[in-house]
């Protein structure tokens, strides 16, 4: 497995006063942009550097990298009017191969998309619109829920691939059925979407099932739950506790 660093440094100094961008500021004789690269560069747990750099200075930027010997930084891109924008432009540089989108159940009665699997499916075909991984991978949910994402596809005018990853019942066998496909195409790394409640497990199961694959894990909006509020209603409460039990099981 393989870490990236997204280095965000577009800060523009204004609260400061200065006439460069934050980054730049002189501590000592360097300028202060300089004390994160060196750290990653040396760090032992970080493979590679995207440095996210104020508009118009990215030259020097790139300059500042060489001059400290700073090989991991594989790119930098300039940052946007808020931090999210440049952790954005940041993140899409990061190669990824896939979305892969958990699935959460569908109607019974008709085979739509059930609450929480529209959810997720919404987050992911967002991501893929964005430009962040060229192709959709989706596990089997309880039912057949393929027929309702390509509806859905259809529907936003997201055009990707759709690859089936074939039925699974619970988080361990996506998993693994996510596992051999990424490994039957040489793929290495994916965004892994689920609801905000999940993220933590369904992380540790897929990282545990294929330990030398990339799976950076992204939450999706829950209507009934909130990680800052959970405890103030008793469907939130619900959620956590035995979203907590079944991540107790598996110790």
């Amino acid at each position: 497995m393989s870490v990236w660093a997204i280095l965000v440094a577009a800060g523009r100094g204004e609260r400061l006063g200065l006439e460069q961008p934050k980054a730049f500021a002189k501590l000592g004789e360097d300028p202060l942009l300089a004390e994160p690269l060196r750290r990653l560069e040396e760090s032992a747990w970080v493979d590679a550097i995207v440095l996210v750099a104020p508009p118009g200075w990215e030259e020097p930027a790139i300059l500042l990298a060489e001059e400290l010997g700073c090989g991991k930084v594989s790119a930098c891109v300039p940052g946007g009017e808020t931090r999210a924008e440049s952790v954005r432009a940041g993140v899409a540089e990061v190669p990824l191969d896939a979305v892969v989108v958990l699935g959460a159940g569908v109607n019974s009665s008709d085979h739509s998309l059930g609450v929480n699997s529209q959810d997720r499916v919404l987050h992911a075909l967002e991501l893929i619109q964005l430009g962040y991984a060229p192709r959709l991978i989706l596990p089997g949910g309880e039912g057949s829920w393929g027929p309702a994402v390509e509806g859905q596809m259809r529907a936003l005018g997201v055009k990707a691939p759709l690859i089936d990853a074939g039925p699974a019942s619970n988080t361990h066998d996506e998993a693994n059925d996510v596992a051999n496909v990424l490994k039957e195409h040489g793929w290495h790394r994916v965004l892994l979407v689920t609801s905000n409640y999940h993220t933590h497990r369904s992380g540790s199961i897929f990282r545990r099932t294929a330990p030398d694959l990339d799976f950076l894990v992204v939450s999706s909006p829950d209507e009934f739950y909130s990680p800052d509020t959970w405890w103030r209603n008793r469907e939130s409460r619900k959620i956590f506790l035995y979203e907590w039990m079944k991540t107790v099981a598996e110790w």
